[in-house]
């Protein structure tokens, strides 16, 4: 089992798309994140999410929209705030009491932003 000592700490998420350039525009304009990579044009693109984790958007029709991602973040109402151009609609509280909000790709592909609320 590896350690924590040879871990990066660095975390890509992968999720396939079947159209490349809509996935770019909807990452970058309507999320607003960071294209840090594009390692082949027609094929492959990674954008910044947060902290040390990355989304890695690859072309591949077959495997589009199957990607479900969470990733906790400090307020779900400054995530609302920043993804607003691109999340499915306002925060909302779970019965188990996060506090969460949903972005999906025109792909598909999820991404639950959430909130523990202690």
């Amino acid at each position: 089992m590896p350690t924590e000592a040879n871990l990066t700490g660095h975390v890509r998420i992968q999720a396939h798309t079947d159209d490349l350039e809509t996935a770019r525009k909807y990452y970058q304009d309507a999320l607003g994140l960071e294209l840090v990579e594009v390692f082949d044009p027609d094929h492959c693109m990674m954008l910044h999410l947060t902290g040390n984790t990355y989304i890695e958007i690859v072309h591949d029709p077959a495997k589009a929209g199957g990607a479900e991602m969470a990733v906790q973040v400090e307020s779900i109402e400054e995530a609302h705030r920043r993804f607003r151009g691109g999340v499915d609609g306002d925060p909302y509280s779970t019965a188990w009491g996060d506090r969460q909000l949903q972005a999906t790709d025109p792909a598909g592909n999820r991404i639950t932003f959430f909130e523990k609320v202690h």
